[in-house]
């Protein structure tokens, strides 16, 4: 199984870039030098800045693992029994709420503006059961 990682966060021109970037390192173990900015103008001329990585082998199972270790039980079993809707082809679809992750805390989030999606290979049909493995579910 090699699993990538893509988590993509939108911070607005009211919110600390800084504290945005330092929260998905300590939050989700996301190297700074892995992230990728960049800006846009949004419809009434504010900055709008989406800050993103992409992830592989080491790097992926790193966020993986914190995110086992970091999801209160509660939300690790949500994520279980929602699998099937959370899922698309071969990819898992996790949002994480942005505040909570600023706070020092992992928590899932419907709305959540850090997304991420968790794609692995199924080489047996079964996606779902890829995906429980690699975050504990199973």
């Amino acid at each position: 199984m090699a699993p990538q990682v893509r988590v993509n966060v939108i911070a607005h021109a009211t919110e600390d870039e800084a504290r945005i970037v330092r929260s998905l390192a300590e939050g989700l173990c996301i190297r700074p030098d892995s992230l990728d900015t960049r800006r846009s103008e949004g419809h009434y001329g504010n900055t709008i800045t989406t800050i993103s990585a992409s992830l592989r082998k080491r790097e992926a199972r790193d966020v993986l693992k914190r995110l086992r270790e970091t999801l209160p039980g509660a939300d690790l079993d949500h994520i279980r029994e929602t699998l099937p809707s959370r899922m698309g082809d071969s990819t898992l679809y996790v949002r994480l709420d942005k505040q909570e992750m600023v706070a020092g805390r992992v928590r899932l989030s419907d709305s959540g503006a850090v997304r991420i999606r968790i794609t692995a290979p199924s080489y047996d049909g079964h996606p779902e059961d890829v995906h429980a493995r690699l975050l504990g579910l199973d």
